[in-house]
């Protein structure tokens, strides 16, 4: 997938190797990073609206002037739903990358505390529905059932939260001579990006390509710097 091909290119630019590198269930979005003789490149993608996207673009239709309607039916929506980062590849100065895995203590903590809390809390209710049978009240088979489904709920949950609290992030970053900082930025730890989603694609989590991307990207940008065209042929 020549994923470059979003933006244009010159004629005389080619695609070397190309990276399907972040993803995120929700909001949908993947990023891809690609390389070419010329630039480094990386794209994050939109992927199909959700409900809420639909509810707000209904709306916004519905009060545009038709001109600017004809507009959009022309341009399409998703012009507005990508984000694109590139710099000239001769000018990167060094590559920094990590991959590992992060654990989430909130989630872990509040994965244990929903698993412990419920049997105690349900002992107790027991106790209770005891003390109110001595006393002569009838048995509720109905609040019973009540008390032991949301036992069961909480023990889901905290399993849900134990079960989701590590998960694997990376961040790259890529320098460049004629820039302050890292131009290109991707992965765990950029900070908040607003409310665009499809920004969200320079946070995703790792995708089936990013370990790779991060084992090659230096040796591909170091090759192409000194062998120029040559170079394609060995990483195509």
């Amino acid at each position: 997938m020549q994923n470059y091909k979003l933006t244009k290119s010159s004629k005389t630019e080619k695609e070397v190797k190309s990276y399907h590198c972040t993803e995120m269930l929700f909001p949908s979005c993947d990023g891809f990073l690609t390389v070419t003789n010329k630039r480094i490149i990386f794209h994050g993608l939109a992927n199909t609206a959700n409900l809420l996207d639909v509810v707000i673009t209904g709306t916004r239709n519905f009060f545009r002037s038709s001109t600017e309607r004809k507009c959009r039916a022309i341009l399409g929506d998703d012009i507005q739903n990508r984000v694109s980062i590139e710099i000239d590849i001769n000018t990167v100065s060094g590559v920094s990358s990590y991959y590992g895995i992060k654990t989430n203590l909130i989630m872990l903590v509040f994965g244990i505390l929903a698993l412990i809390l419920p049997l105690p809390v349900y002992r107790q209710f027991r106790a209770f529905q005891s003390m109110w049978r001595g006393f002569g009240m009838e048995y509720n088979f109905g609040i019973e059932a009540l008390a032991i489904f949301f036992v069961i709920i909480f023990i889901t949950i905290g399993l849900a939260l134990i079960g989701y609290c590590r998960r694997p992030i990376f961040h790259l970053q890529i320098f460049s001579s004629q820039a302050t900082g890292a131009p290109i930025t991707i992965g765990e730890g950029i900070g908040n990006l607003g409310g665009a989603k499809v920004m969200c694609a320079l946070v995703g989590r790792p995708s089936k390509d990013t370990n790779l991307m991060m084992t090659e990207l230096g040796a591909l940008v170091s090759d192409i710097k000194e062998m120029g065209d040559h170079a394609i042929d060995l990483w195509v």
